[in-house]
């Protein structure tokens, strides 16, 4: 069975109305209109990248069993973004100069979409993803050309502050993907947490390609904050709580985690203690509350 993403139905189905709407098949005199897509297939967002290809793969399989768009039928051209800014832009020329794509669904990430939105919007291209965050994009002069179906991150950071407050944890560290998603959510989170009387003790990035993170950890842990507000995706976070579990952290600090770590094979990917457990499972019999938050 699929695992599929519905906020990436929404998209393809948005991505739909609008190039119907625009008018871009008018000029594709071919039995077929291309809509691509360019998501995490691999990399640090593949337990999200690849649920929203499918969900996408789902919604043209609808709209051509319906009559297609505008009595053509679709056709989902797939590009893989690797979870890389670098791989993002080789895989946006082609889909935008080679394939004459009207419409891109994606990325799954802020700072992959960030990446190529100048290729699309500069193009005429449509662009529209499911779960860009990054605070960046309210303000983007896009051309009206670029779309998100999910809120901005300054709600989510907002209200993580004030879950933090409701915790009563008075003093913080975060440690966050030196990103467009991390650092824009962190930076609405510590001004948040501020104002309502919580002490920041530091702030600590992380490379988005890096494999170990003992050293971030560490500085994270420094003054014994009440609470680590870890800002990730799955394949680096996992690897960060593992590497907290093994230096002892866990025991001596609590974690709020964003939602860009919720995926149902994370305390998988987290590991097992030497008894068997799930890591997560042992931190919380030592009453270290870890949250995964959703506004």
């Amino acid at each position: 069975m699929l695992k599929l993403h519905a906020k990436g139905l929404i998209a393809i189905m948005f991505i739909v109305a609008i190039v119907t709407l625009s008018g871009c098949t008018d000029t594709v005199e071919q039995e077929e209109v291309k809509i691509g897509t360019l998501l995490s297939i691999t990399g640090d967002l593949a337990p999200y990248g690849g649920p929203m290809e499918n969900a996408a793969k789902l919604a043209i399989e609808e709209v051509n069993a319906n009559g297609g768009l505008l009595g053509k039928r679709v056709t989902l051209i797939s590009e893989d973004s690797q979870t890389s800014e670098i791989a993002a832009v080789d895989a946006a020329n082609k889909l935008v100069k080679v394939n004459k794509v009207p419409a891109i669904i994606g990325a799954a990430g802020s700072s992959i979409s960030l990446s190529f939105i100048d290729i699309t919007t500069s193009n005429n291209v449509v662009q529209i993803s499911s779960s860009n965050t990054a605070p960046d994009f309210t303000t983007y002069k896009d051309n009206d050309f670029y779309f998100r179906t999910c809120p901005s991150d300054a709600l989510q950071g907002r209200a993580m502050a004030l879950l933090a407050i409701e915790e009563n944890y008075t003093t913080a560290s975060t440690l966050v993907l030196n990103n467009a998603y991390g650092v824009g959510f962190e930076t609405v989170f510590v001004e948040e947490f501020e104002n309502m009387g919580g002490e920041i003790l530091d702030r600590v990035k992380y490379d988005p390609q890096a494999t170990m993170f003992n050293s971030e950890v560490e500085k994270a842990a420094q003054g014994n904050p009440d609470v680590i507000i870890l800002i990730s995706y799955p394949e680096t976070g996992s690897l960060i709580l593992k590497a907290a579990y093994e230096k002892g952290i866990m025991d001596k600090t609590d974690w709020l985690l964003s939602e860009g770590l919720k995926d149902e094979t994370f305390a998988e990917m987290v590991g097992k203690d030497v008894d068997g457990n799930y890591i997560i499972t042992h931190v919380l019999q030592y009453h270290t509350r870890i949250h995964s938050f959703h506004p």
